[in-house]
């Protein structure tokens, strides 16, 4: 079974994802009524600039993105011109003294407007040993599912008004939050828990509206006697996940450090130095989930403790089968014996969304953005 938590968090929704009662997932974003752009958010932007490799455009609500001159191939281009545009990465807030924010959101003029179809899976579980899934699909595939008529027509009038040229900048259509892509691709054995009253309100409205097919197995609750992340046991981890520094069993620690190029990890063995394999072992395990639900992404460098070469082929059997399933790339150990690992970014981790330098010391301390 699968269980969404969303609970009201400063000025926006935190949301977790639980998979069978453990933690699968993290997330943070403001409420959808706010006008915020967003992954995969169709917009209309008007060019301000064109400097060698990038396209500038600014795209209304003050804010900017850049394209890549190579993806418009034979379009002329001149400032001023209007277009349509979708977002394929959001920009990196600035965090103390680095600058993550200089060329605003990532676009593109390959616009995708996804539908979905059936696909029957015969050998899946439980008994009968047979499922439907839902898939995203592109808007032009022949589908005689009568239950997608509707959205395909939506989605044909979409691509319509796309053929037509602009004549505004601004917001066309909007993408999913992360919990509402949970909705998505989550079976029909689901639960979204919501702590207040109107969060669950506007979460069974927006179901009914996008998937009425779950609207059965999904129940909305209101958790009294407690917070619903304490409720849940995960408050302690969304503490973990906005601190650098994270403790492991038998004193062990990992130490997680976000600059702008990369992310550095370090493994301490602290007083336990006798079996240097199960130390790494058991920081390799925190690490993948570390990196799943702080959204860590971008380059990725870790100082493991040093072991044999004999233990080390071992352990890098280990570290393959452990990304094995994720978006996480394992490039192998460099020359200075970090393990490389890469993950493409799309937005930004919750510590650089949630976190801003202490305006006091104004040194390496963060506190968190009220």
């Amino acid at each position: 079974m699968q269980r969404i938590l969303i609970q009201p968090f400063l000025s926006g929704w935190r949301c977790a994802l639980l998979k069978d009662g453990k933690l699968a997932d993290f997330s943070f974003q403001y409420p959808a009524q706010e006008k915020k752009a967003q992954l995969d958010d169709i917009v209309c932007g008007r060019i301000t600039a064109i400097r060698n490799d990038f396209v500038w455009f600014t795209l209304g609500l003050n804010i900017e993105g850049v394209a890549k001159t190579s993806l418009f191939h034979k379009q002329k281009l001149c400032e001023g011109r209007l277009m349509w545009l979708q977002i394929i990465r959001e920009p990196w807030p600035e965090v103390g003294k680095f600058g993550y924010n200089e060329k605003g959101y990532r676009l593109t003029p390959n616009i995708t407007l996804a539908g979905h179809y059936w696909v029957y899976n015969p050998l899946s579980t439980p008994k009968p040993n047979s499922k439907w899934i839902r898939r995203s699909a592109a808007t032009d595939m022949l589908d005689d599912c009568v239950e997608l008529s509707d959205e395909k027509k939506k989605l044909t009038k979409q691509a319509e008004q796309l053929l037509t040229p602009p004549i505004k900048i601004g917001i066309a259509d909007r993408g999913f939050t992360q919990w509402q892509r949970w909705v998505r691709d989550s079976s029909n054995d689901l639960v979204v828990t919501c702590e207040t009253p109107l969060t669950a309100s506007y979460v069974k409205e927006w179901i009914k509206s996008f998937y009425p097919e779950k609207s059965d197995s999904v129940r909305l609750a209101r958790q009294t006697e407690s917070p619903l992340f304490e409720h849940f046991g995960i408050e302690d981890r969304w503490a973990e996940i906005l601190t650098p520094h994270v403790i492991l069993d038998a004193g062990c620690s990992i130490d997680i450090r976000e600059l702008p190029a990369a992310t550095l990890i370090d493994v301490n063995a602290g007083t336990q130095c006798d079996n240097v394999l199960d130390i790494n072992m058991n920081a390799l395990k925190s690490i993948e989930q570390q990196i799943r639900w702080r959204n860590i992404s971008g380059n990725i460098l870790i100082d493991f403790i040093r072991l044999t070469k004999s233990a080390q082929n071992d352990f890098v059997k280990s570290i393959r089968n452990a990304f094995k399933n994720t978006d996480v790339r394992v490039l192998g150990f460099c020359e200075l014996g970090l393990l490389q690992l890469q993950r493409t970014r799309y937005r930004p981790s919750l510590f650089i969304k949630l976190m801003s330098q202490c305006p006091q010391c104004h040194g390496d301390g963060f506190v968190g953005i009220a």
